[in-house]
C-alpha cells in the first residue's frame, strides 16, 4: 500500500467533508503499470469501433489527462467531500478480506456490498482494480477512460442506429471520447459517474434496439436495469419515462402504431416482473417523489441547466472551470442540435425526451441537483452538439444562409 493512502486509511479523514484531494507523488513505477494496462484495455476497446491510428491517438489522450494529473499537477485542492475518499477506503476493506473480485459476492466478507448497494458497483469496481495493481486512490481514475471507451462503443451503435454512416458514427463517438465534458468526469477525481454513464448509455441503446429487435433489446435492458436500480435507483424510472413521452408525441404519426403499443405493453410488462422479484423498488420512486420540490421547479431548472457557473467556481471544484464554460457556450448549440435531432424521428425524440426529463427530474429534487449528478446525461448534450455540427458540415448552413441571402434578394 502507498504511503499516503496507508496513512489516510488510518485515519477518519475519508468521511469528513472538505477533506484534502489527492496529492501527487511523482511518477512511480506503480503508477506507470497502471497506465500501461489501462492505455493496452482502452486501445482493445477502441479498436472494435474505431480505426487503428484513431483508436492509438483516442487512448494515448484520454490516458494523458489523469496520468499527467496524478505524477505531477494533483496538489490536494480538487476533491467531492469525502465521497471519492470513502469508495475507496471500502474498498481497502474488501481488499483486505483476501478474497478474489469474483467470490466476495458470495461470502459473508462481501456483505459490505449487499448492505450498502447504491455505492456497491464503484467499491467493487476500485476493489477488482486493487485486487491486481494493488490499492491506490488513482487506479480507479486511470481506468476511468476505459470505462468511457465501453460507454464509446454504444455510442458508436446508436449514432449507426440513428442511420448515420460507418464514417460518421466513428466521428461522433470520437466527440464523445474527447469532448470536455468526458475528459472532465474521467481524469481527476474516483467516482462512479464514469460507470453510470456507461449504464445509461447502453439502457438508451437497448431502448431504441427493442424496437428493432424486441427480445435483444429487451434482455439488455433487463440486465442494465437490475444493476442500474441498485447503483442509482432513480434512473432506470427516469430513462423509461422519457421514453414513453417520446413515443407519446411520435405514436399518432407512426405508421404501425400497433406494434409501437404492443412494444410498450411488452417494456410495462417487463418492469411489472422485474418488480415482482424485487429488481425495481417502486416504494423508492414513491419516497422520491416524496421528496420532489415541485414548487421551486423554475429555479431547480435554471440551476441544472447552467450550473455551475464558471464565475463561481473555486476550489475544491476546479477541475470543472473548463467544461462548465464551454457548457454555458455551447448551450444554443446543444438547443439547435436536439431540434434537429427531434426532426429525425423517434430516435432522435428519445434522446431530447431523456434529457428533458432528466433535467425535470434534477430539478424537482434539490438533494441531487448537482452537476456530478447530472453528468451522466451530458451524453444527451454530446449528441445534440454532435447533431448540430453534422448539419454544418454536411452543407446544411451553407444551405440556410443561402436561403436567407434569397429571400432578401427577393423581398429588394
Amino acid at each position: 500500500m502507498s504511503p499516503d493512502l496507508l496513512a489516510f486509511a488510518n485515519s477518519l479523514a475519508g468521511w469528513v467533508p472538505g477533506t484534502v484531494g489527492y496529492i501527487a507523488t511523482g511518477f512511480t513505477a506503480n503508477l506507470a503499470v497502471v497506465a500501461f494496462c489501462a492505455w493496452v484495455s482502452g486501445l482493445l476497446l477502441g479498436r472494435l469501433y474505431l480505426e487503428n491510428n484513431i483508436a492509438y491517438l483516442v487512448i494515448t489522450v484520454k490516458i494523458s489527462f489523469p496520468l499527467i494529473y496524478f505524477s505531477v499537477v494533483a496538489d490536494g485542492s480538487w476533491y467531492t467531500g469525502g465521497d471519492d475518499w470513502g469508495y475507496v477506503l471500502r474498498a481497502i476493506d474488501l481488499y483486505v478480506k483476501d478474497v478474489d473480485p469474483l467470490r466476495i459476492w458470495f461470502v459473508p466478507e462481501g456483505q459490505h456490498l449487499f448492505q450498502f448497494p447504491n455505492g456497491a458497483l464503484v467499491k467493487w469496481y476500485n476493489f477488482m482494480l486493487f485486487y491486481f495493481f494493488g490499492p491506490s486512490y488513482y487506479v480507479g481514475v486511470i481506468f476511468a477512460p476505459v470505462m468511457s471507451m465501453i460507454s464509446g462503443g454504444f455510442i458508436f451503435l446508436l449514432l449507426k442506429s440513428f442511420g448515420k454512416s460507418r464514417q460518421q458514427a466513428e466521428w461522433g463517438t470520437i466527440f464523445f471520447l474527447l469532448h470536455w465534458e468526458t475528459i472532465t468526469w474521467t481524469s481527476f477525481l474516483n467516482l462512479k459517474e464514469s460507470l453510470i454513464t456507461v449504464l445509461l448509455i447502453a439502457f438508451v441503446y437497448g431502448l431504441l434496439l427493442f424496437r428493432k429487435k424486441p427480445l435483444a433489446g429487451l434482455g439488455l435492458l433487463t440486465i442494465i436495469t437490475i444493476v442500474m436500480q441498485k447503483a442509482r435507483f432513480y434512473l432506470p424510472f427516469v430513462l423509461v419515462s422519457g421514453y414513453i413521452a417520446a413515443m407519446s408525441t411520435y405514436l399518432p404519426l407512426a405508421h404501425s402504431r400497433i406494434r409501437l403499443a404492443l412494444g410498450l405493453i411488452l417494456l410495462a410488462g417487463a418492469i411489472l416482473v422485474l418488480a415482482s422479484f424485487g429488481f425495481v423498488s417502486f416504494a423508492q420512486i414513491r419516497y422520491a417523489f416524496s421528496l420532489a420540490d415541485f414548487g421551486n421547479l423554475g429555479w431547480g431548472l435554471a440551476k441544472v441547466v447552467l450550473s455551475p457557473l464558471p464565475w463561481n467556481i473555486s476550489d475544491p471544484a476546479g477541475y470543472l472551470l473548463v467544461s462548465a464554460t464551454l457548457h454555458v457556450v455551447f448551450l444554443p448549440v446543444t438547443a439547435i442540435g436536439g431540434y434537429f435531432l427531434w426532426r429525425q424521428g423517434l430516435e432522435g425524440r428519445i434522446i431530447v425526451f431523456i434529457y428533458v426529463v432528466g433535467l425535470i427530474a434534477y430539478a424537482t429534487q434539490p438533494m441531487v441537483n448537482s452537476p456530478r449528478h447530472r453528468a451522466p446525461f451530458l451524453v444527451m448534450e454530446i449528441l445534440m452538439q454532435f447533431e448540430f455540427l453534422c448539419w454544418v458540415f454536411t452543407g446544411g448552413l451553407r444551405s440556410f444562409l443561402a436561403g436567407t441571402k434569397a429571400s432578401k434578394t427577393r423581398k429588394v
